[in-house]
């Protein structure tokens, strides 16, 4: 099982994905300020991967809630689906406006 589904299982996935937040947003904020190539790949990789491992299965969870067992496969992978998409479109549209000129 994910780590998401259990603590989102045992307490309220909105906590998961506040820990999630907060590990995440401390990652990326440990990886600005630090100068070691090591500890920038340590700090933004590991806390980003945690994060999304957390923030992946709880949506998941929640949506298991409120369909029945019939439906649940077809929710999961819009879910799955869109976890991925929105990574490929984003992806796109935040080089669009870091570097807008292709420099």
């Amino acid at each position: 099982m994910y780590p998401g589904t259990v603590i989102a299982l045992r307490y309220h996935p909105r906590i998961t994905m506040i820990i999630a937040l907060l590990i995440g947003c401390g990652g990326i904020f440990i990886g600005s300020i630090v100068t070691n190539y090591y500890l920038f790949v340590l700090s933004y990789g590991v806390c980003f991967g945690v994060s999304y491992a957390l923030s992946f299965s709880t949506p998941l969870v929640v949506a298991w809630s409120y369909f029945n067992r019939h439906y649940r496969a077809r929710v999961s992978g819009i879910i799955s689906a869109g976890f991925g998409f929105s990574s490929a479109v984003f992806n796109i549209i935040t080089l669009k406006l870091v570097n807008p000129d292709n420099i």
